[in-house]
C-alpha cells in the first residue's frame, strides 16, 4: 500500500509541473500612464488595459500602433466609465491585437490618474 501510496504521488508531481506557469507566456507591463504618450516601443500584442480615474468623468481612449497620435488605430475609441465609488476600468481583448511599430496611449478628453497597458513583444 505505501508503494502504491508513493507512486501516486510520483506521479501527481511529475504531472502537475507540466501545468506550471510559463515565464514565456507572462505579460509586459507598461509603466503608468497619466497623459499622452508612448506606451510601448516595438512589436507585439496588446492584451489589455487597466485605468484609474477621478470618478467625476468618462473620458476616451485611442490607442495608436506609431509613435504618435497618426496611423493606424488598434482598436476603435474607448471610453473608459467610471463612478465615484467604482474608481477603475479594465479593458481586456479577447483576441489579442498585434501591433508592428508600437503603442502610442492617447486621450481625448480629460487625462486619467493612471492607466497600464498589458501586452507581449513578438
Amino acid at each position: 500500500m505505501k508503494k502504491i501510496l508513493v507512486t501516486l504521488l510520483g506521479i501527481m508531481l511529475i504531472t502537475t509541473s507540466a501545468y506550471a506557469f510559463n515565464p514565456e507566456e507572462s505579460l509586459e507591463v507598461s509603466s503608468v500612464l497619466t497623459g499622452d504618450g508612448q506606451a510601448v516601443t516595438g512589436a507585439g500584442y496588446l492584451y489589455g488595459i487597466l485605468c484609474a480615474n477621478d470618478g467625476a468623468n468618462n473620458w476616451t481612449l485611442d490607442l495608436y500602433d506609431n509613435t504618435s497620435a497618426a496611423g493606424t488605430k488598434l482598436v476603435p475609441s474607448l471610453v473608459v466609465t467610471t463612478a465615484a465609488t467604482d474608481r477603475s476600468s479594465s479593458i481586456w481583448f479577447s483576441q489579442p491585437v498585434n501591433f508592428s511599430t508600437g503603442v502610442w496611449f492617447q486621450t481625448t478628453t480629460s487625462d486619467p490618474d493612471g492607466c497600464i497597458i498589458y501586452y507581449r513583444f513578438r
